[in-house]
This record gives structure tokens, sequence and C-alpha cells, in this order.
């Protein structure tokens, strides 16, 4: 689960991010893409697979059925440090 927040100013000119926003993860499921990924609630993702994220629906919209499978980039941000991760999409059961 994730929801969209503004990023500290601060952080937007240190790490030269274009937009404003970004998705924050607020939950996990234990053993989810998200959590094999590293990803922990307070995360804010940033980029998504090359394409910048500033909203639920800009993830929703870049992650289509031909990622499912297949090692995604993703740019977060981690107590305001920049960082790539590695993730990959898998079917909801």
């Amino acid at each position: 689960a994730g929801q969209v927040i503004d990023i500290a100013p601060n952080a937007l000119h240190r790490h030269q991010l274009k937009g404003k926003r970004g998705v924050m993860v607020v939950q996990i499921e234990r053993g989810g893409p998200a959590a094999k990924a590293g990803l922990l609630p307070g995360d804010v993702i940033v980029e998504f697979n090359g394409e910048r994220v500033e909203s639920i629906d800009d993830l929703h919209r870049t992650l289509t059925e031909t990622l499912i499978g297949r090692e995604i980039g993703l740019v977060i941000l981690k107590l305001e440090k920049k960082t790539d991760a590695v993730i990959i999409p898998s079917e909801l059961h």
C-alpha cells in the first residue's frame, strides 16, 4: 500500500529529482515483491522502470502485465537518501 507525499525541497535539490512528489510505502505484504526488494514502510518510490513516479496512478500506469516476472529498477528515498533497488512484480493470489 502507498500514499502520495510531497518530497522535502532539500531532498529534491540534493538528489536533482524532477517533480515534487513520490509514493511513500505504507504497508508491505510479507513475502511479496516489495518485501523481497527490501522496501520498508516509509520508503518513497520516485522512479519505477525508468519512469518518474509522483502518484499511485503513475505506478499503476507503468506496472503492466508485461513486467510480471521481470527485474525492474526502482529509485527510492530511504530516510531521504537516494537508493536503487530491484523488484520483480508478480501476480496477486
